[in-house]
């Protein structure tokens, strides 16, 4: 069996007319006969944050996020407001002006969540002139909940007996779960596949047995939860009747049940 590696596909969201950069603080370029100020530095708190059963326990609990945005050359005529979105859900959270307090420009506002839940982040300043030209800079954060239930296979598939060809075509084989967790899809870490030969042993496909659900090679469509990855067969593979081994593990290490298939390479005629 030779691997068929799936490409990782980064997502790109569009929230509110703005396409949002993946990194933790960017601005956007602006001609040069803009006049507005620059950042010297857009702070958020707190960082990062992490929930644990042992420390928190199961509860529903607010986090109030500060916003503090420091600007140079502020001579002109300007506002500054802030965007949070959950890239998660791809839903506002907020969205508000900031007030001048001296050199810098600051605002908060509340993020209503749980302990096992999982959220993702985006909040984005704006400046803006009178004539509508503007500048913004990005912070990503991250609320990481406990889990609370382990990742659910629902469903296994992938053909059942591939014949080796006898010329030099190759053979496409996808091998698709469909995975929920009901602590969110974000939750869910890895969805993965071993098989298990006639002998007993066990293969772990190599470099990569992850299957995704990024809508890219044979994954039909991202976000489906529809987990896929692909192998190929030519005639440089052996007979072999193997079982195919399904699971998921979340975010806290806890793994799902299994799902077994048969997967079977034969002889051509």
């Amino acid at each position: 069996m030779v691997l068929r590696t799936p490409l990782f596909y980064s997502s790109i969201y569009i929230v509110l007319f703005f396409i949002f950069l993946n990194c933790d603080s960017t601005n956007s370029p602006q001609p040069l006969e803009i006049d507005l100020p620059g950042f010297e530095s857009t702070i958020v708190t707190p960082a990062n944050i992490t929930f644990t059963l042992a420390e928190d326990g199961y509860q529903d609990t607010t986090i109030t996020f500060n916003i503090q945005a420091n600007l140079n050359n502020q001579d002109s005529d300007f506002s500054v407001r802030y965007i949070a979105t959950n890239q998660s859900s791809r839903s506002l959270i907020s969205t508000n002006a900031m007030e001048q307090q001296g050199e810098f420009y600051a605002a908060s506002f509340d993020l209503e969540t749980s302990t096992t839940s999982i959220t993702n982040l985006l909040i984005e300043v704006f400046i803006v002139n009178s004539n509508g030209d503007q500048t913004s800079a990005q912070i990503f954060r991250e609320v990481v909940g406990f889990s609370n239930a382990r990742p659910q296979m629902l469903e296994a598939s992938n053909p059942t007996e591939v014949i080796i060809p006898t010329d030099d075509s190759t053979i496409i084989v996808p091998f698709v779960a469909k995975v929920t967790d009901a602590d969110g899809q974000d939750n869910i870490d890895q969805v993965l596949i071993e098989f298990i030969n006639e002998d007993g042993s066990v293969l772990v496909p190599s470099p990569n047995n992850v299957l995704l659900d990024n809508g890219l090679n044979e994954d039909v469509a991202a976000g489906d939860s529809l987990y896929t990855i692909a192998f190929t067969v030519n005639s440089s593979n052996t007979p072999n009747n193997r079982t195919a081994i399904y699971y998921a593990i979340d975010r806290a290490g806890l793994h799902s049940d299994t799902l077994s298939t048969t997967f079977n390479i034969v002889e051509g005629q």
